[in-house]
C-alpha cells in the first residue's frame, strides 16, 4: 500500500486486481480516544488480509463497519488466528453495516490482526473501518 494507491482510489481511479489500500486514523483526546483502520479492496479474494502484523500497543477492537459496491462475501476479524466474538461470519453486501465486537477482542502487544474473507461472490470495492480503543 502506498499513498499513491490511496490518492488514486479516492479520485475514482481503478486499482488493479492485486492492489488494495488501507489507512490509519488515530484520534486521541481525554473524552473519546480511538484508533481506526480504514481500508478498501477493489477486487476481493477468499484470503486473509493482515491489517496489523505486530501490534505496537494494546488495543480493544470495538466494531467493524463494512460495505461494498456489488456482490457479497463473508468477513471475520481475527486476532492471532482466533475469531473476535461478534465479528465472525459477517455478511458483507451493498448495505453499510456496523457490527460490535462482544468478546475475545483484546489486541495484545505483538499480536496480528486480520480480516478473513470467505464465500466471495464477485464482491467488488469492499470498504471497511475497524474501530479500536487504546
Amino acid at each position: 500500500m502506498t499513498l499513491d494507491l490511496l490518492k488514486r482510489s479516492e479520485k475514482g481511479a481503478p486499482l488493479n486486481a492485486t492492489e488494495h489500500d488501507a489507512n490509519f486514523t488515530s484520534i486521541e483526546n481525554a473524552a473519546n480516544a480511538f484508533v481506526s483502520i480504514n481500508g478498501h479492496i477493489e477486487t476481493v479474494a477468499n484470503k486473509t488480509y493482515v491489517l496489523i502484523l505486530k501490534a505496537p500497543t494494546a488495543q480493544t477492537i470495538n466494531s467493524l463497519t463494512t460495505d461494498c459496491a456489488s456482490g457479497s462475501c463473508t468477513a471475520a476479524v481475527q486476532i492471532d488466528g482466533v475469531n473476535v466474538t461478534g465479528l465472525s461470519a459477517l455478511a458483507v453486501n451493498t448495505t453499510e453495516t456496523e457490527t460490535n465486537a462482544t468478546a475475545a477482542n483484546t489486541v495484545a502487544v505483538g499480536t496480528t490482526v486480520a480480516i478473513v474473507i470467505t464465500g466471495n461472490s464477485t464482491c467488488l470495492d469492499f470498504w471497511f473501518t475497524l474501530k479500536m480503543t487504546p
